[in-house]
């Protein structure tokens, strides 16, 4: 995987972006490609101190269309995949892997709008914590089901339930990184999430409990 990240002028939006990056990095290997189109705003040695040798810096001494940022990177990149990001993108978690394991949360719906099918493919996006009918996560097992078609938490054919004890543990893990690499900061007030941004910066004791145990996401008890 490379990933292709053209930045023109945005040098604290272009660091949250790296920082974000390294913390939610593809699964196997990748490079990181990083254009400062002429910034004048010191990108280049902010990524440079920040980073070194971690990411390869293309900088520009004039600048350029993103068209042809976007095809100098591609024709730069060595993997076999390209993930182009502008410079104010942030990679979240949406979703925990273990080995061959997937499991997939928070995929209920089509920004809020009601679905009439089941299938994987018909339910996404958040609908809202008032609409929130999955009280677990979609696995998938990723070797046999490679284009994640089929949920195999529990079928009529099959069941991977006990995937949740070692995928709850890296859920933990991960949320403690929220620690040393918060959010940004609040952009709206539109997301009805369990916990919202202003929740997670207004109480000091959630950091305290989330740096110390993580996130902790229970089996299921009955129906």
């Amino acid at each position: 995987m490379s990933v292709c990240i053209v930045s023109t002028d945005g040098r604290e939006d272009l660091l949250r972006c790296l920082d974000s990056v390294f913390r939610h990095p593809p699964s196997g290997a990748f490079e990181v490609l990083v254009v400062d189109n002429a910034s004048t705003d010191g990108t280049a040695d902010a990524v440079r101190a920040r980073f070194g040798e971690a990411i390869e810096l293309i900088a520009l001494s004039e600048r350029r269309g993103k068209a042809e940022n976007d095809s100098a990177l591609m024709s730069r990149a060595r993997g076999r995949w390209c993930l182009l990001l502008n410079e104010d993108s942030e990679l979240t978690p949406g979703a925990a892997r273990v080995g061959n394991y997937k499991a997939v949360f928070n995929l209920r719906g089509d920004d809020g709008a009601a679905t009439g099918g089941l299938a994987v493919d018909t339910n996404l996006g958040w609908k809202g914590a008032e609409k929130y009918t999955a009280t677990v996560p979609q696995v998938f097992d990723l070797w046999q089901d490679p284009q994640e078609r089929y949920d195999i938490f529990m079928n009529n054919y099959t069941e991977r339930t006990w995937t949740i004890v070692t995928i709850n543990e890296a859920i933990r893990d991960k949320m403690k990184t929220y620690i040393e690499y918060p959010p940004r900061k609040l952009q709206s007030e539109v997301y009805t999430g369990p916990i919202t941004l202003s929740q997670y910066q207004r109480f000091q004791w959630v950091r305290e409990q989330l740096e110390k145990d993580g996130v902790r996401i229970p089996l299921p008890t009955g129906n």
